[in-house]
């Protein structure tokens, strides 16, 4: 329902209530404008007015609504994992992310916040300083043994292939290992190994039964 430079959304989203509380002349260090009165026309219209709230109260209460879920998140990867909040610092990114920083911080009782330059850039720049890197899978539920060895090496060359075709596309040095995960059987843990031969792996392997994932 609001806008940015003139470009219209259709759609109350969970950022409409941001420019009630933004300076929507400085929005981006003043190169983007935003149109407060339309985010203040879509909450009247959709949540303030059904309601009977004020626009100011619909817009607080539509951001604490949106803290709760990021809480709930943040005790996912945190509590649940038996991990104390108050031990770690909390890193704000993202366009809007450091506006909830502050009181997702108060709720957890995080004692540090962090906004990095540029929040809004930072998955950006993650993934252009990411490795580069590419999973070619595929399942063979059988036994690895030498009756199997034929069918499993067929695979593990069309991965090859499919692995050295995407090697050249984007210009890597060529490499020739072949990774293959493993389960033993009635096991609940893989093994991953490094192989160049379905051969080697059934020599290896002779008296485990296997089953490659």
């Amino acid at each position: 329902m609001a806008s940015v430079n003139g470009v219209r959304s259709t759609f109350l989203r969970k950022s409409e209530p941001d420019p009630i509380f933004l300076n929507p002349d400085y929005f981006i260090g003043g190169e983007a404008r935003l149109d407060r009165d339309r985010a203040i026309a879509a909450i009247e219209e959709k949540i303030a007015r059904p309601l009977g709230l004020s626009v100011t109260d619909a817009a607080a209460g539509i951001i604490s609504v949106v803290n709760s879920h990021m809480v709930r998140i943040l005790r996912v990867v945190s509590v649940a994992r038996g991990l104390d909040p108050r031990d770690f610092s909390l890193v704000a990114f993202g366009g809007a992310g450091p506006m909830h920083a502050a009181d997702l911080a108060a709720e957890l009782q995080i004692p540090r916040v962090i906004v990095p330059e540029a929040p809004g850039l930072f998955s950006a720049l993650g993934l252009l300083w990411a490795d580069l890197r590419a999973d070619f899978v595929a399942t063979a539920r059988r036994n690895v043994d030498a009756a199997n060895a034929p069918s499993l090496q067929e695979q593990l060359d069309r991965l090859d292939a499919e692995a050295s075709a995407w090697l050249e596309r984007e210009a890597v040095a060529r490499a020739r290992r072949r990774r293959t995960s493993g389960r033993c059987i009635s096991r609940s843990w893989g093994k991953r190994c490094v192989a160049r031969s379905m051969s080697a792996i059934c020599c290896s392997q002779a008296t485990a039964s296997v089953v490659p994932l």
